[in-house]
C-alpha cells in the first residue's frame, strides 16, 4: 500500500512561476513587509537560505564549541574551588588575627592595671617620703 501519485488530477504548477513555495523549506524565510512598509503575505518572495556546510564540518564545529564550553566551565569550576579555598584560608587567618588581638588586648589591659597600681604605690611612697622629710625638718 505505497503512496502513488494520481495521474488523473491535473497538477498545478508551483514554484517561481506562480510565486508560491515549491519545497518544504522554500519561502520559510520571507520578507514580512512590502516596499511601502505594510505587512504583506501575497507578494512575499522566497529568501535564499545560507549555504549549508557539510554535516561532518558542522558536527566538528559543534564539537569544538562544546569542548570550548566544557573547558570554560571547568575553568570556572577551578576558579570557584580556588576562590573557596582562598576564602577558607582568609577566614582561618582572620580567626588567628582575632585571637592574637584578643590576647594582646588582654596583655595591654594587664599592663594598664599594673601601671595604675605602680602609680598608686609611687604616689603613696612620695607622700610617705614627703611626710618623713617634713618630720626631719621639724626635728632640726
Amino acid at each position: 500500500m505505497g503512496r502513488h501519485r494520481r495521474t488523473d488530477t491535473p497538477q498545478t504548477p508551483r514554484g517561481p512561476q506562480t510565486g508560491q513555495p515549491h519545497g518544504p523549506m522554500d519561502g520559510f524565510l520571507q520578507s514580512q513587509t512590502d516596499a511601502s512598509g505594510e505587512a504583506s503575505g501575497s507578494n512575499m518572495a522566497p529568501t535564499a537560505l545560507p549555504p549549508r556546510e557539510p554535516h561532518g564540518a558542522a558536527l566538528e564545529r559543534i564539537g569544538e564549541e562544546l569542548r570550548n564550553m566544557t573547558a570554560a566551565m571547568a575553568t570556572k569550576t577551578d576558579l570557584l574551588v580556588l576562590t573557596t579555598t582562598i576564602q577558607d584560608a582568609l577566614r582561618a587567618e582572620m580567626a588567628g588575627i582575632r585571637a592574637e588581638v584578643t590576647a594582646q588586648t588582654g596583655r595591654i589591659q594587664d599592663l594598664e592595671r599594673s601601671h595604675e597600681a605602680h602609680a598608686t604605690r609611687q604616689q603613696a611612697t612620695d607622700t610617705a617620703l614627703t611626710r618623713q622629710g617634713e618630720l626631719l625638718l621639724q626635728m632640726r
